[in-house]
């Protein structure tokens, strides 16, 4: 009986053990995604772009437009702590290639913790003996020993100086065949993850051209994943207007765009619920695609299928009635704003 009640008393022991363990991996797991920073991203949705001024560059290119465009890109880590950061990235992309990204700023930049140069201090010291040692053979009446012994030494210093290791603080370059441009920003020191950023970008379009969009993409990413796996702790995907600094009838069509596709973002997160129950509606689909013989009806890249479609795909006809509205808006203010070339406005307005 003695025997039965410790075997009992140690599985009670062994058992609580465990889950002592187990509480103490999920609150250490729980404070670790704690930790892990929350990082939100902002840009205007419209910018007014300005001709380049730079009389050389532009005799290279005398059948286009050189156009400026400023992005101020404005980040907010809202938790977790900023030394977790290892690096923000941002990609500016003419989805369509009508832009071509001629120059940009900032440039790729270094940097260093070293006020200085490093001094290097070396020395090396170099010696050599010469020794000899004798004594009178036996039997001889008298005992006798010599030894005699040469030295020399020598030694030299060198001091020198280096220049300071560096380390990149941002990088930057073109994409895609020049119609896209990078930045990539990493944690360090002399720089603040947080607060706004400019990027100045240069384009080369058509000799018509009054307004236009592009793709703005923010992505932050933490230390912990290590170099395969980097978390991404908050991203970002804008679309930005722009059009020519002085037209009115640009700068309203380019708006009512990036309304379009404000709205079209928040109903395409309002209605995922809806969107999933019409990829298998049946119980035969469900079955069907667990077996693999049968396709959603609605695929499950449809939003970036949908923004990049030129005409309205077969999957459309399922997807919820306001959300098909909302879908017919954007496409019909993204082709109001491809046709701005054809209107004359502009150059009625300036002459």
């Amino acid at each position: 009986m003695f025997v039965a009640r410790s075997r009992i008393s140690g599985k009670v022991q062994v058992a609580g053990a465990i889950a002592v363990f187990q509480i103490a991996a999920w609150q250490g797991s729980a404070v670790a995604v704690a930790e892990l920073p929350c990082v939100h991203f902002d840009v205007p949705e419209a910018v007014a772009v300005t001709l380049n001024e730079d009389e050389e560059l532009q005799k290279q290119y005398p059948d286009e437009l050189l156009l400026t465009a400023v992005f101020d890109v404005s980040s907010l880590i809202r938790a977790g702590r900023e030394s977790r950061m290892s690096q923000y990235l941002y990609v500016i992309e003419s989805p369509y290639r009508t832009l071509s990204v001629l120059d940009y700023m900032p440039k790729t930049e270094l940097t260093t913790t070293l006020a200085g140069n490093v001094t290097v201090q070396k020395h090396a010291e170099s010696s050599a003996n010469l020794g000899l040692n004798g004594a009178l053979p036996q039997p001889s009446p008298v005992v006798t020993n010599g030894s005699a012994s040469l030295g020399k030494s020598s030694g030299t210093r060198f001091n020198y100086e280096l220049l300071p290791p560096k380390q990149i603080l941002l990088a930057s370059g073109t994409i895609s065949r020049g119609a896209a441009v990078y930045y990539k920003l990493q944690a360090s020191q002399q720089t603040s993850m947080d607060g706004m950023k400019r990027f100045v970008v240069v384009f080369r379009a058509p000799a018509d051209w009054r307004g236009d969009y592009v793709r703005l993409r923010c992505a932050a990413y933490d230390r912990a994943g290590g170099d395969n796996e980097r978390p991404i702790c908050g991203s970002s995907d804008f679309l930005v207007g722009l059009y020519r600094a002085g037209d009115d009838v640009a700068r309203s069509k380019v708006q009512t765009l990036t309304r379009a596709d404000r709205r079209l973002r928040q109903l395409a997160r309002s209605s995922q619920d809806s969107v999933d129950r019409q990829r298998y509606p049946s119980m035969t689909d469900k079955i069907g695609s667990f077996l693999n013989v049968s396709r959603p009806r609605i695929p499950r890249d449809w939003f970036s299928r949908v923004i990049r479609a030129e005409r309205p795909a077969s999957f459309e006809q399922y997807l919820p009635s306001e959300l098909q509205d909302a879908i017919r808006t954007y496409r019909d203010a993204r082709e109001s704003v491809r046709r701005l070339g054809e209107l004359d406005e502009f150059a009625n307005a300036a002459s």
